[in-house]
């Protein structure tokens, strides 16, 4: 009868600790565009400055939007809808097209693909995104582009 109730109890906290598991949140909330750490070739920035929403992100699909100011008040708006960590390409807008892969806890890389009128051929690029461990700031690497996002309180 106690092993009965042991193997009980090892089955109990195994499930347990799935759910948490699947319950971890990989990012959530707003991380604001810092202008003054990111760093972009050339002299000028292409956008003045932007945020990322992240709705829903367990590390397995991500839910969540990205808006950058581009010059002349245009705006740049990227959306995940549900969009999971598969390495599988995702049109996120009607000219832009995205696949994520989680490596680990802290980095994720993607895989982009610009289509825009009049180009011959899509720009195609390779990025990794790293996440501090307080998960307040992500900076992401994108070619020689680097971005990166601080978290604004919750």
């Amino acid at each position: 009868m106690v092993k009965a109730y042991g193997v009980a109890a090892v089955a109990l906290m195994a499930g347990l600790a799935s759910v948490s598991a699947k319950a971890e949140t990989y990012l959530e909330g707003r991380f604001d565009l810092d202008m003054k750490q990111s760093r972009f070739p050339g002299p000028k920035a292409p956008m003045s400055g932007g945020f990322w929403v992240f709705e829903k992100d367990d590390g397995k699909t991500r839910k969540s939007h990205v808006v950058q100011y581009a010059d002349g008040g245009k705006l740049n708006v990227y959306y995940y809808d549900n969009v999971a960590y598969d390495g599988k390409m995702n049109w996120l807008n009607d000219w832009y097209k995205e696949s994520n892969t989680v490596v680990d806890r802290n980095t994720f890389k993607f895989s982009y693909e610009v289509h825009r009128a009049g180009m011959t051929a899509p720009m195609k690029g390779d990025a990794t995104c790293k996440i501090n461990e307080p998960r307040t700031k992500i900076t992401c690497n994108i070619g020689d582009v680097i971005e990166v996002y601080e978290k604004k309180g919750k």
